[in-house]
């Protein structure tokens, strides 16, 4: 896989998505970065992308998803992600962005087959540069990295 064109960042926390896309756009990790605050708001989007061949395209290569969010959390959206066509599932690539030190046993992510790793926030160059060669390796999971 080259870079990723395009990161959906889904965190309730807008200073985060902030420092985030800074990051990402910085280290020339992604060309665009879309920003949801609301996990709701971002699986509406996932489903209009998907609902047809020409916006598929548009779908993002990498999700960047915070657990601890109000209204609908983390491990909510994955359920919810589910139920999205095995099309862009098989396109988006998982990564669970989490200040949590064991996110993965707290929120049941590490017998998640859509993630393909778990990184605490914020992003720094060498999550980029670790995410990165996980993606052009296929996607074989590296999860519990906690890349720091």
């Amino acid at each position: 896989m080259k870079k990723p064109r395009k990161v959906m960042l889904i965190d309730d926390d807008s200073i985060d998505n902030f420092v985030n896309r800074k990051m990402i756009l910085h280290y020339n990790f992604a060309e665009t970065v879309e920003e949801f605050q609301s996990p709701i708001k971002a699986l509406e989007h996932l489903r209009m992308l998907d609902s047809s061949a020409e916006k598929r395209e548009l779908l993002p290569h990498v999700i960047l998803l915070d657990m601890n969010m109000p209204v609908m959390n983390g491990a909510e959206f994955l359920q919810q992600y589910e139920f999205l066509s095995s099309h862009l599932k098989d396109w988006c690539k998982l990564v669970v962005l989490s200040g949590a030190i064991n996110v993965g046993e707290a929120y049941g992510t590490e017998r998640n087959k859509h993630i393909v790793d778990i990184m605490q926030k914020p992003l720094i160059k060498m999550n980029l540069d670790y995410l990165e060669n996980i993606l052009s390796k296929s996607v074989s999971r590296g999860l519990f990295s906690l890349a720091r």
